[in-house]
């Protein structure tokens, strides 16, 4: 009992989840108890619209058909920023691993590529629109283009500092065991790749900030561009289950890759 509530208690699940659900339970009484006090004084706000209001809204917006495409656009804007997403994010990852790799195992190679990684790191990718423009055309090269420059850097830098980091006689002991180049490389791949995982994972709002902003530049579908249109409507009841579904999906993205993290290397987070 002495360390009931200090820095050595023990919570048990139930606890967890009754705690971690308190935030959001607050949050959501505090925006339906002042939602309600503007729609009081106003009908017609609709700056914060009632969660009936919300729920009304997305019902009809789930089965509304796009007249131009035929399809609902509802889903071709989910699909559009998955795949956007997808294929940004595994080019980021596959690229800065090669790179990443190369530059910290051989002294030569870092001095040669570090310096101009570096550079274009520091640069925001917002500061370069007009650059991206001309290599890649509005739409989903540019969001794609735009997730890969947000990424790529941040990925190789992280993977140069985690090869630094392992001890150099692990490598003299492979190389006199008779392990070639190739074979110490791929033995620093496979040690790093947990610590890589979890930096991908913690940069994940700074992706989900390139897509939508990508996305807002000329891209016909999309989460950030459906948002951004409906703003100039001032279409808040569709606008913030937008913005729930995005939360939801870079949610199962986050733990999906801390699972993959668990499972594949579990010996990465010990008895953690």
């Amino acid at each position: 009992m002495r360390f009931k509530f200090g820095n050595r208690a023990k919570i048990p699940v139930w606890g967890r989840i009754i705690l971690g659900a308190l935030p959001f339970i607050m949050a959501f009484f505090l925006y339906d108890n002042y939602s309600k006090s503007r729609l009081e004084q106003n009908p017609r706000d609709k700056v914060l619209p009632s969660v009936t209001k919300m729920y009304e809204s997305m019902s009809k917006y789930v089965v509304k058909v796009d007249r131009r495409s035929g399809k609902i656009q509802f889903y071709e804007d989910i699909k559009a920023s998955l795949i956007s997403l997808s294929v940004g994010v595994i080019l980021a990852f596959i690229l800065a691993l090669i790179v990443g790799v190369i530059a910290g195992t051989y002294p030569f190679m870092k001095v040669t590529i570090m310096p101009i990684i570096n550079v274009f790191s520091s640069i925001p990718p917002a500061a370069i629109v007009p650059i991206l423009f001309m290599v890649a055309d509005p739409g989903y090269e540019l969001s794609i283009l735009f997730i890969f420059m947000a990424l790529f850097f941040i990925l190789v830098k992280d993977i140069t500092y985690q090869i630094k980091k392992i001890p150099k006689n692990l490598n003299i002991l492979l190389f006199t065991k008779g392990a070639g180049e190739l074979e110490i490389s791929l033995h620093n791949l496979y040690l790093i790749i947990p610590s890589i995982l979890q930096s991908l994972k913690l940069n994940l709002p700074l992706v989900w900030f390139a897509l939508l902003y990508g996305e807002t530049l000329g891209a016909q579908d999309g989460l950030g561009t459906r948002i951004f249109i409906l703003k100039r409507f001032s279409a808040n009841d569709i606008i913030f289950p937008y913005i729930i579904i995005i939360t939801v999906i870079a949610m199962l993205v986050f733990f999906s890759i801390e699972l993959i993290i668990r499972k594949r290397y579990p010996w990465y987070h010990g008895d953690k």
